[in-house]
């Protein structure tokens, strides 16, 4: 009787184990503001954010699809109502199509490091996650800059704790 519990214990702690660990390693997207984690979304390989903003010149809305691939960061998809300063004009990757009023690119699989975005409120800089929206520029003071990367679960909430905890 004693071996059969001590096996069960031994899987339950391999089990409770795996998931400790698929969940440490898992990417995320993280938004921060001055070293304040604001969000972490965890995304699996299909997934995506939409960064929608207004643009500061044009005052029309733009949509950046945003995913992981291969831990990093990648615009996968941009939508845009004018043609204006910083908005594309020639397409050098992925598809151009004209749909309801946008310009859409798409199949863009561009890996970028990191994304800076000053917050105002005439930006109206809002991230889309699962059908919520979360609206940062009700979050944080206008003029903010919030900085969006990738990293592993483990490396923004655990080694994070365990390095302040150090100094």
């Amino acid at each position: 009787m004693a071996e059969k519990f001590k096996m069960v214990g031994m899987i339950v702690v391999m089990v409770t184990l795996y998931y400790v660990v698929t969940l440490a390693l898992r990417p995320c997207i993280v938004v921060e503001n001055d070293a304040n984690i604001l969000y972490c979304f965890k995304l699996n390989a299909d997934e995506e954010i939409a960064l929608q903003y207004v643009h500061s010149v044009e005052k029309t809305v733009v949509i950046e699809k945003i995913g992981l691939v291969n831990n990093e960061l990648c615009i996968k998809e941009m939508l845009y109502q004018s043609f204006g300063a910083g908005l594309p004009f020639l397409v050098q990757q992925g598809q151009f199509r004209i749909e309801n009023d946008w310009f859409i690119i798409n199949d863009i699989n561009e890996k970028i490091t990191a994304i800076s975005l000053r917050v105002s409120k005439n930006s109206k800089l809002t991230i889309n996650y699962q059908g919520q929206a979360y609206n940062l520029y009700e979050l944080i003071p206008d003029n903010s800059v919030v900085n969006i990367k990738s990293a592993r679960y483990y490396d923004i909430f655990i080694a994070d704790k365990i390095y302040r905890g150090i100094r």
